[in-house]
């Protein structure tokens, strides 16, 4: 399969004939009339969380997308892997630690400190895609268990890495 057919309907629809507990959310499914490609997410339950991945977005049907347009939208052929992590106000390890540990490994952290205390933390992983080369559903498996193992090692790290 080539990457651009590695869009986030195909990656889910491939991933519930696995046995995933998945959805497909659409955003903008409106803009088809206008042939603005359709913009979406996968959102895969697992182990509590919800981790989120979004395919390359197809190309609009008729070609009619401008350049300027697509820099906008910022088609670009990659998969994002995506979660959100909470942490309580007493919590032992803070966000801080873990987003530390995740830029390590050159995830993409953004935090958010709540009023009650707790903070947000949102992770993610892009991985860029190269224009017709051989990309298969495995390979996104496999992202998506190595950005579900990292994210979990950060979080459950002893506190001698603190």
């Amino acid at each position: 399969m080539l990457t651009n057919e590695m869009t986030s309907r195909f990656i889910c629809e491939q991933l519930k004939m696995r046995g995933y507990s998945c959805d497909l959310v659409i955003w903008m499914d409106e803009q088809r009339e206008k042939n603005i490609p359709e913009w979406s997410e996968v959102q895969v339950l697992d182990d509590g969380r919800v981790w989120r991945i979004t395919g390359v977005m197809p190309e609009p049907p008729l070609k009619s997308i401008t350049e300027e347009l697509r820099e906008e939208l910022n088609i670009t052929s990659s998969i994002l892997l995506t979660v959100g992590l909470v942490f309580e106000a007493k919590q032992g390890r803070t966000q801080q630690q873990v987003s530390q540990l995740l830029k390590d490994k050159l995830y993409h952290c953004e935090a958010n400190l709540n009023d009650d205390g707790s903070s947000a933390l949102l992770v993610q992983k892009q991985v860029p895609l190269i224009d017709g080369d051989a990309f298969e559903i495995e390979d996104v498996i496999a992202l998506l268990d190595q950005f579900k193992a990292t994210v979990t090692e950060a979080v459950n790290a002893p506190a001698a890495l603190k």
